[in-house]
């Protein structure tokens, strides 16, 4: 029987296929196929779920979201603010610190 890690690290891509600055080691390929005329950008109801199994599923006392490249700025502001809201929502619910990072290399 495997156990799980204490703590595990996940990179979020919150526009992913919308990113158009087509890097030639970007790990996502046929952006067209991908988009197929809707919106790939991440939505609130994905963003709120996503931080709170995230944060839940640490067994260490702080977690770290981790957002990484060009195409996170694609989100806008606004998108991020929420993000910080929402985990620190999480913090007080299930009193773990929550740090959020972004890094502009992919």
């Amino acid at each position: 029987m495997s156990v799980a890690p204490p703590s595990f690290h996940l990179l979020a891509k919150p526009a992913g296929a919308g990113c158009n600055l087509a890097c030639d080691y970007c790990s996502i390929l046929s952006r067209e196929k991908l988009n197929a005329g809707s919106d790939p950008r991440m939505g609130d109801d994905v963003l709120e779920e996503y931080i709170r199994q995230y944060i839940e599923a640490q067994h260490i006392p702080r977690a770290t979201i981790a957002w990484q490249g060009g195409e996170p700025t694609l989100m806008g502001l606004d998108f991020f603010r929420r993000s910080v809201e929402l985990a620190r929502s999480e913090e007080r619910r299930v009193g773990k610190e929550c740090r959020s990072r972004w890094s502009p290399y992919h």
